[in-house]
């Protein structure tokens, strides 16, 4: 994880008010989810659904974790020629 990595996305003064803010929370937001799917497991008692999509956004998460920050990390792009930030 790269820590400021959205203040450096913002090239143009004015742009720090435009647009929408960076996201911040989405750890949170995707514990979150998987809380709820345990949740809606446990009152429709459907343990192997449950367990499957549970099982599936975790590893989701972690495999998009893993890629991002091992495998396939961002360009900078903030001193990149014009040819591509277009």
């Amino acid at each position: 994880m790269v820590v400021g990595y959205a203040d450096q996305a913002r090239i143009f003064e004015w742009s720090q008010s435009v647009g929408p803010p960076p996201l911040t929370a989405e750890h949170a937001t995707v514990a979150a989810g998987i809380a709820l799917i345990v949740v809606v497991t446990q009152v429709r008692r459907c343990w192997r659904e449950g367990c499957a999509a549970a099982g599936v956004a975790v590893v989701t998460s972690a495999g998009a974790e893993t890629l991002k920050s091992f495998v396939l990390p961002r360009p900078d792009l903030v001193d990149a020629p014009s040819n591509l930030t277009r």
